[in-house]
């Protein structure tokens, strides 16, 4: 099952996309990222709606690729140089089950709109079919879309894995009143196809808790 990681990430303040440390740092990552097996497309964007955050995105062929990855300790070292820069946003390993030519493309875009929505489980069946009223009448657009994964152990590793290496703290969860916690479904458009974002957020509003729309541009 190939795993689209998505993470976006809050530059510390002061830190900019053109700070040359932290470049160098950015650099030294996709290149160990980068030479694991069953890893394609890893690379940094920077948010041009937000110039605070980046984001780091590529796909996993398998679970075990990327858990593999975590374990062989290739990222510990790069970890303590980045937490001079960076703290870490939601972590979202997404599930693709498969993933076509067509979405890959979209995926090395040089531009790219992300949109994700926060919903309670009693509310997927009529949030998909909202969604899918949008997406059947598409033209010419791909889009890829996904449900983050959030019940495998191997995840909830690598998102601690990634905050002990920069000393941060797991953000604790507040006001769910012993409610399950919110799914989260993100949906990744090329710029020019960002008309399916907006059309989507109306047709789900009352269905979703929070939403989240960022516009990326490449950075490494």
């Amino acid at each position: 099952m190939p795993i689209l990681e998505f993470a976006p990430i809050n530059l510390d303040p002061g830190v900019t996309t053109a700070n040359e440390s932290a470049l160098a740092v950015f650099r030294k990552c996709l290149s160990a990222i980068n030479k694991a097996p069953g890893v394609s497309g890893m690379r940094f964007m920077k948010c041009t709606s937000d110039q605070s955050i980046i984001v780091l995105h590529g796909v996993w062929a398998t679970v075990e690729d990327h858990s593999d990855f975590l374990e062989s300790g290739k990222m510990t070292s790069l970890l303590m140089d980045l937490k001079d820069f960076i703290t870490m946003r939601e972590v979202l390993q997404l599930d693709l089950t498969e993933i076509t030519d067509a979405q890959k493309e979209v995926l090395a875009s040089p531009e790219l709109v992300s949109a994700s929505f926060k919903l309670r489980p009693a509310n997927h069946e009529k949030f998909e079919a909202a969604v899918e009223s949008v997406l059947k009448s598409k033209t010419g657009a791909e889009v890829v879309t996904a449900w983050k994964i959030k019940d495998e152990e191997s995840f909830k590793k690598a998102e601690d894995f990634g905050r002990v290496g920069l000393g941060q703290e797991r953000e604790e969860k507040n006001g769910t009143n012993g409610r399950e916690d919110p799914d989260t479904w993100t949906m990744i458009v090329k710029k020019g196809d960002a008309a399916f974002v907006d059309e989507i957020k109306t047709k789900v509003k009352g269905f979703v808790e929070a939403e989240e729309v960022l516009t990326w541009d490449i950075l490494l």
